[in-house]
């Protein structure tokens, strides 16, 4: 009888640890990959204009994979197409925003194989948000803003603008849609999700450089300073200004209530709370070439730093990797034209 017991209490105790290492809820802290591409970062190329020479990268977590050209290994070799300027994920997809292609592919997130192209009313596409079976496209060509089903990406509508639409920001309510292009414009459009009605726009004292939604807060970086906007009432909370004289900042990032931005090869991080933006550096990566060069892709994601150099589009990028302290961990080498980063998870 005790052996038949203790028999007993090992079979329970195997069949808890099976269940527990199959668990996706435990703490572990480990995720099991759903395709080749998961659990990494991947690299956006944006090639050279007037060629197909836009690109993917993926770089695994710990840094120690890097595999260029991710959508043509995945797609028998077929080249994505020309200026890859933007990209965003949502559910299991992946949009693909080709400027100079006039075109959206969509692809499978974890794996990036073609699952479908949008082309319907694209015209010279910018930018991507997704949310709720949705997906926004800002055309600088006709300034509209196309609206897409995800069920069968169909064309839902076209709210035309008539103004400048880049970069867009999309929250519970509010699809924010910065009027401002190569940092000449100084309004954002909001658009209620609910109906697609446009609404009053935002304006600012001076050039909008690039927005960002980051807990219920619109950030917009502009040429003064860094503005502070509630995402409902679309009231201004603040404006954190720059020291006189410091101008030329291209992009910036908002995370964990730390702004990161950069001014040529320099990058600088900035309490979010704060009264003035920061003059001193947190790290000057040395980047040398043209100002449009240097710096072309930022991005702040999983507690690194990503800074990119072009290279002036006469090779391939340099993606250097920051910790938050401003430490070099890493220097890749990725495809034409690095734009931007972000980790797929």
């Amino acid at each position: 009888m005790k052996h038949f017991f203790k028999s007993w209490i090992l079979l329970v105790a195997v069949s808890l640890t099976i269940i527990s290492c199959n668990n996706d809820d435990d703490n572990s802290g480990l995720s099991t990959p759903q395709g080749k591409y998961d659990l990494g970062y991947i690299i956006s190329n944006e090639g050279n204009f007037g060629s197909p020479t836009a690109s993917l990268s993926f770089l695994s977590a710990d840094f120690a994979t890097l595999e260029n050209g991710i959508y043509a290994n995945a797609n028998n070799g077929n080249p994505l197409g020309d200026v890859l300027n933007h990209f965003t994920t949502n559910e299991d997809l992946a949009f693909l925003v080709l400027n100079n292609s006039n075109k959206i592919e969509v692809v499978n997130r974890f794996t990036f194989e073609k699952v479908a192209t949008i082309s319907e009313e694209i015209e010279l596409p910018r930018f991507a948000a997704a949310d709720d079976n949705v997906l926004y496209i800002s055309n600088s060509g006709s300034q509209s803003i196309t609206v897409y089903s995800l069920t069968d990406f169909s064309l839902l509508r076209k709210i035309e603008l008539n103004k400048s639409v880049e970069q867009l920001e999309l929250t519970d309510n509010y699809l924010f849609v910065q009027n401002a292009s190569f940092g000449t414009g100084k309004e954002i459009t909001p658009i209620k999700v609910s109906d697609f009605s446009v609404e009053q726009a935002i304006s600012l004292p001076d050039n909008i450089k690039a927005i960002e939604e980051e807990d219920d807060i619109l950030y917009v970086l502009h040429q003064s300073g860094v503005s502070k906007f509630n995402i409902n009432s679309k009231q201004k909370i603040t404006t954190i200004p720059f020291a006189d004289g410091f101008t030329g900042v291209s992009k910036f990032d908002v995370e964990d209530n730390f702004i990161y931005f950069i001014q040529g090869s320099s990058i600088y991080k900035n309490a979010a709370n704060a009264d003035i933006m920061t003059e001193t550096a947190l790290v000057d990566t040395n980047a040398d070439g043209a100002s449009w060069g240097v710096g072309y892709g930022f991005a702040v994601e999983e507690d690194h730093i990503f800074y990119t150099d072009v290279n002036g589009f006469t090779e391939n990028s340099d993606v250097m990797i920051y910790n938050l302290e401003g430490e070099l961990i890493q220097s890749i080498t990725t495809g034409i034209g690095a734009n931007g980063v972000e980790f797929n998870d």
